[in-house]
């Protein structure tokens, strides 16, 4: 299923999983979105496309490097 219009809470999901396993291409997240059953249960099976994900982290970098920051890293 594609994802027109996403809810707000689906992109912060996908930053948080690329950042603790070290997924940093909206590319790489688009693809793993409908075959990770991780990210099927994160995005309440909608598979948003890359330019959903590059525009929200292009419009909310500081919010999400903050977060970020406050995640533990993937060892």
């Amino acid at each position: 299923m594609e994802c027109p219009a996403c809810p707000l809470a689906v992109p912060p999901k996908l930053y948080v999983y690329g950042h603790l396993n070290r997924v940093r291409s909206g590319r790489r997240l688009e693809r793993e979105t409908p075959r990770n059953v991780e990210l099927i249960w994160l995005t309440e099976p909608l598979t948003p496309d890359r330019t959903t994900t590059v525009d929200n982290r292009g419009d909310n970098r500081k919010a999400i490097r903050r977060a970020c920051r406050e995640l533990p890293t993937a060892a």
